[in-house]
């Protein structure tokens, strides 16, 4: 599983004694490197950088390409450079749905959609010819799950679970909107397939936590390999600053208790309402007036490799920290 290893590698200044005398003797971390060199990785998200899951496969194809492969996004949002690649319904193809659509039933509206995006993911593979494919979230771009049994027909496919929607159709068991019937069936057709007709390459789960790999262990993915590998973070998060500057940067009180949310969306049940409930159960001499402010901070947009991030962006990182 040589795309586990080249994202979990420890960094360059943590390495062991062990692994620095491998590298100086030229044996099997040196043979390794040598194929990581020539490694093509094809990275698919649903977004290019909007969401935790796009800034932690982001960070992870940065990591992929500072050990030396050459990695390619494609996404639904992606630009046409030589490291991104968008995937999207052409105009052509949308006029005629639009054209067609009082006389096609929404099913047979998506499965012309979702044939559509396989063609293109298909010709696309075709051409480019990629050792590896890592796979993230498809579902905020409504792409189907089966471009994954596409990509299993070109080359071996990393599935990174930034949720539970490859197994449970939702993002969680609980705090969060059921996944409707027509997704489940879908989703079981998948693993149906994928089950009794055994593809071509081998399909892998990297789960960022212990608890993501027992949830998937014990789902459709019980049979697969899962392994737990925890998203990369860049050295820069960990920059030694003093915290009452970074508080007076944020423009945050000195003396009162800040916890630090971060999501896309405050709103959703299984984010910002949980740490409501929380401190309703505190104290009252523990909670503070404006303990349940909402601080909101710019949010640019996430680059990779790019480590030279802002005083207030890595203050952020060391209020709370």
């Amino acid at each position: 599983m040589l795309i586990s290893y080249i994202y979990t590698r420890p960094p360059q200044g943590r390495r062991s004694a062990r692994s620095k005398a491998l590298a100086r003797s030229g044996n099997r971390y040196s043979i390794l490197m040598w194929l990581f060199q020539k490694l093509r990785i094809l990275s698919i998200s649903d977004l290019s950088s909007t969401g935790g899951a796009a800034i932690a496969g982001n960070r992870i194809s940065d990591a992929l390409r500072r050990n030396g492969a050459e990695v390619i996004q494609l996404s639904a949002d992606g630009r046409n450079t030589k490291e991104q690649r968008g995937l999207f319904n052409g105009k052509k193809f949308s006029a005629l749905q639009d054209l067609l659509s009082p006389l096609v039933s929404a099913s047979k509206a998506k499965s012309l959609r979702d044939k559509n995006l396989n063609h293109q993911i298909r010709q696309f593979l075709q051409k480019e010819r990629f050792d590896a494919i890592n796979i993230h979230n498809l579902h905020s771009a409504g792409w189907p799950i089966s471009l994954v049994s596409t990509a299993l027909e070109f080359a071996p496919t990393v599935w990174t679970l930034h949720d539970c929607w490859s197994f449970l159709g939702s993002f969680y068991p609980t705090h969060c909107p059921a996944s409707d019937r027509t997704h489940v069936l879908e989703l079981n057709s998948f693993w149906r397939s994928i089950k009794c007709s055994p593809s071509r390459h081998s399909l892998i789960a990297a789960t960022p936590s212990e608890w993501m790999d027992k949830q998937a262990s014990s789902s459709h993915w019980n049979g697969f390999k899962v392994q737990t590998i925890q998203n990369p973070i860049p050295k820069s998060f960990f920059e030694p600053l003093d915290r009452e500057s970074c508080k007076k940067t944020l423009g945050l009180s000195l003396e009162t208790p800040i916890v630090l949310s971060i999501a896309g969306n405050l709103n959703e049940e299984r984010k910002m309402s949980v740490l409501s409930r929380l401190t309703l159960k505190m104290p009252k001499n523990m909670v503070h007036k404006d303990s349940l402010m909402s601080h909101i901070l710019p949010s640019p947009r996430y680059e990779a490799g790019d480590e030279n991030k802002s005083m207030m962006e890595r203050s952020v990182a060391n209020v709370s920290g």
